[in-house]
């Protein structure tokens, strides 16, 4: 088992002080609040969907239980998807992590919106 040590630093960045538990000798200079911003400002920006757009690809793994985001038009695929399977709301629901109701709703409209 490593050996833990326990300090008390200051950040260099916003001035904090912290009680942190760490295996090392040397001690990180920022916080882990300070940390996290400067990875979050490293990070590229999501790029924003059209809610109507559906990528194939976000459908399977949402279908396979996959929790991925996704616009309303690719959990309603998702829906049909599982439907034509045999899976029931609730089954649905379970994996999209919402409520029965919803998975109803999303099929009146999958059913609403492909032609007959």
């Amino acid at each position: 088992m490593p050996i833990r040590y326990t300090s008390a630093r200051t950040c260099a960045d916003c001035g904090r002080t912290e009680i942190i538990q760490h295996e090392y000798r040397r001690v990180p200079a920022v916080c882990l609040h300070c940390n996290g911003l400067r990875v979050a400002a490293h990070l590229p920006p999501v790029p924003a969907r059209p809610a109507e757009q559906v990528d194939p690809v976000v459908v399977s793994r949402a279908a396979s239980g996959h929790r991925v985001p996704t616009t309303m038009a690719e959990r309603i695929q998702v829906v049909a998807a599982l439907t034509t399977r045999g899976y029931s709301a609730t089954e649905i629901a379970a994996r999209l992590g919402v409520t029965d109701r919803t998975v109803v709703r999303y099929r009146s409209e999958y059913r609403r919106t492909v032609p007959a």
